[in-house]
Parts: C-alpha cells; structure tokens; sequence
C-alpha cells in the first residue's frame, strides 16, 4: 500500500536518547576490551552485535514516520516499532494540550493506553472501538493509542480524507 501522508514526529527527544545510547555502546565496548581475556573473534562479534543494535534502536527512528494509507494508520518509531491501526477500528480521536508524564514506548496496563510519544506535545490520541494487541508491547492490549505528531491539523485531515475514501465509519472527537 502506498502512504497516504507521512507525518513526522518529534526528533529532539530521540537525539538526546540516541546520544546517551552512544555513550553506553561505547562504554560497554572499552569494558569488553580491556575487562575480557582478548579474543579478536569474540571482541569483533561483540562490537557487530553492538553496532546493529545501535543502528537498529537509536538510528532507525530518524528514518522512519507515522503515516495513514488507504485503510489503515501506520505508527512507526524506529526499525524495532510499528504498529497497524485499522481505520475503522478508530472511535475517536483528539488532540492533547496535556501530556501524559512518560513520554517514549509504554503502555500502561490499568488504562489500556499506549504512549509512542517521543514528544509532549502536539499529540493526538486515539480511541479504539476494539481492543487491539500489539506485537511490540509483549502482545498486550490497548484501548487508547497516544502519539506525536509534527502537523496534527494535517494529521486529523488526512485522516479524514482516508475514512471518506474507505467509508469507514465516522469517528467522533472527544
């Protein structure tokens, strides 16, 4: 399917993570080296192992964004995150001027709400008519979907556009 929209999401966060990451990858590397008996092979399948875990954890997020295709709202944070939403599973949506008080991957299992928020602000959530399990999370289940996005009032129009095409059901503010 081709994206309808793409939308970016707040990068700041994710360069402060990225960069305390590095900082640990590294450290770990020294510890390796000068901690461990010295085994070329071991050394150089540790800094491999290492580095894809870097690219695939702190790099993949600059590439990838959160988009709407033809029946279905794509999130994306990185390489290790993507989550489908199916239009007409969305019940409602809204805009957040308050942030919920952790901001990256979590769900919360009392509230059923996902945060894939690298930002606190410009977030939209999501309510689902039905609960949704996401891979990602350890397969639970998610009622509310809170998310950033750069341009909201594009968001919530492309949204639009794509239920009026799919003639999904209409969904409500709340």
């Amino acid at each position: 399917m081709h994206p309808v929209a793409d939308f970016n999401y707040d990068r700041k966060w994710i360069l402060r993570s990225t960069l305390l990451l590095a900082a640990v990858v590294i450290w770990i590397m020294v510890l390796i080296v000068f901690l461990l008996p010295f085994d070329p092979v071991v050394t150089v399948v540790m800094g491999i192992a290492l580095a894809v875990f870097f690219v695939v954890v702190g790099v993949s997020p600059f590439w990838t964004d959160h988009s709407i295709d033809e029946n279905q709202i794509v999130l994306r944070q990185g390489w290790h995150f993507s989550l489908r939403i199916p239009l007409d599973n969305v019940k409602a949506i809204n805009f957040i001027d308050e942030a919920p008080r952790d901001h990256s991957l979590f769900i919360s299992q009392t509230r059923g709400m996902l945060n894939i928020t690298a930002s606190k602000r410009d977030l939209i959530s999501l309510r689902l008519r039905r609960p949704q399990r996401i891979a990602s999370v350890f397969w639970r289940r998610s009622y509310e979907i809170v998310f950033d996005v750069a341009d909201r009032e594009g968001f919530r129009q492309a949204f639009e556009k794509a239920l009026i095409a799919t003639r999904a059901s209409p969904v409500r503010e709340f």
